[in-house]
């Protein structure tokens, strides 16, 4: 409600209006607040009073269970940095990711066929990298992106933090499967680096 104050009124007149105005406004909100009736004891309705569902006649039959805090550390990540979609010349890729401990990334033995890798004792994960050529307006304009895959699990699995750990890496071009299997090097795409926590 707004307040019209008159220059023809004095100081007095006018406050004799503003003090009609406010206690007409105290009036109606204090009417619509007793709209608001407990059916419990007949008073005043408030918030607390919606607290025990129980006391307004409703009861559930079951209820979820609380559920354990889930505290948990941040992630593991082999991190594809500054991937440009570009740089892929019209290729899609998938990257396959092998988790082997520094002294021993050397000695693992890559499966042949890309449909054994998810059996292997030190695979980590896979991610993808969807490429288009020249004739895409948006992959030419978007700017290069990142692709993570989460190798957590595997670095528990070994018993020792990201800092002892090295990855290998192969490429499977899904837009061609007559290309073969290759080592990461040997694509555009970028080598990953292992991110996470510091201990």
């Amino acid at each position: 409600m707004k307040l019209i104050f008159r220059e023809k009124l004095t100081q007095n007149e006018n406050l004799k209006v503003s003090r009609t105005l406010l206690w007409r406004m105290v009036n109606v909100i204090d009417m619509k607040r007793r709209l608001f009736r407990s059916k419990l004891n007949g008073k005043d309705f408030f918030p607390h009073d919606t607290f025990d569902v129980e006391k307004l006649g409703y009861r559930y039959d079951s209820l979820p269970a609380h559920r354990p805090q889930a505290l948990k550390a941040p992630p593991i990540v082999a991190h594809f940095k500054d991937v440009d979609i570009m740089a892929m010349e019209g290729k899609t890729y998938q990257v396959h990711i092998f988790v082997a401990k520094k002294d021993e990334v050397d000695d693992l033995k890559i499966p042949d066929s890309a449909e054994e890798y998810s059996d292997h004792e030190s695979y980590g994960g896979m991610g993808a990298i969807f490429g288009r050529g020249t004739d895409c307006k948006e992959c030419e304009e978007r700017p290069p992106f990142q692709v993570m895959v989460n190798i957590t699990q595997k670095v528990q699995d070994l018993g020792c933090s990201r800092f002892d750990v090295a990855l290998k890496v192969m490429s499977v071009v899904t837009t061609d499967p007559d290309l073969p299997i290759c080592d990461i090097e040997d694509t555009p795409i970028p080598l990953p680096i292992i991110i996470g926590p510091v201990f």
